[in-house]
This record gives C-alpha cells, structure tokens and sequence, in this order.
C-alpha cells in the first residue's frame, strides 16, 4: 500500500497532479533520509551522521530521499555504509540543505522525482515566507 507522498508522486507523474500542488503537498509531507551508520548495530552515535550524497555529471550532487523506509531498500544496497537513517519532515530538510543540492526522491523509482538546485532554492524561499505567515 502507498503512502500520502507515493500517491502524490504518482498523480503528479500521471499528470493527475499539478506540479505546483505536489510541491505544496511536499513541504508537509515527511520523508526518509538515508545517513551513514557509524557502528556496528546501526544506531547512530551523535545527530551528526553523514546523509549520503551523489555525485552526478560534475555540476552537483544529489542527497538521496524517500517516501519511506521500505521505498529505500533496493537503493541502499549498494550502498552498504547507509542502512540506517532518519524520518524528517521534508522542511527540516530544507532547513539543513546547501542550496548548491539536488534532492532526489524516490531515485531509481518508477514514482520518483529529480528536484534541481533551482528548484530547491525555490522551495526554501516558498518554506520561509510559510514560516513567516505562521508567526
């Protein structure tokens, strides 16, 4: 069964969402950060764990996330140092990000997105002027 952020994401694929709407859903919606284990058991020493990043033609990396736990499985793989990892809310996310990232969510997935540094500027500055109205 799909979660809320699957279903948008396939809507949104399909054309049965407007862009504009899942990029409003998606800054409530949480999702899952892959970060490096640091010990044998998988738990996390400190808060400040390594979130994965890719490298992609030169021009900027890539921070991997997913609609959930289970959506990162088969990704991760291939890479065996991050099998741990953090349920956030996409905003913290966004909170934490340098501007020069990429997002990918769901990669290598039929419902997945590719959200560029431009669009990820975007999205901090949509997030912030949120956060203001709210104060």
């Amino acid at each position: 069964m799909k979660n809320k952020l699957e279903q948008k994401l396939q809507a949104a694929s399909k054309g049965a969402l407007d862009v504009d709407e899942f990029m409003q859903y998606l800054l409530s919606a949480q999702v899952f950060l892959p970060m490096m284990n640091d010990n044998e058991q998988g738990l996390h020493k400190d808060l400040r764990t390594e979130p994965l990043l890719l490298d992609t033609d030169g021009n900027f990396n890539i921070m991997p996330v997913f609609s959930s736990p289970e959506a990162a499985k088969d990704f991760l793989k291939n890479f065996k140092d991050y099998s741990g990892g953090l349920l956030l809310d996409f905003t913290r996310v966004l909170d934490r990000i340098d501007q020069s990232l990429g997002i990918s969510i769901n990669p290598d997935s039929e419902f997945g997105i590719d959200l560029d540094p431009t669009v990820i500027q975007q999205l901090v500055t949509l997030n912030s002027s949120l956060k203001e109205q709210h104060t």
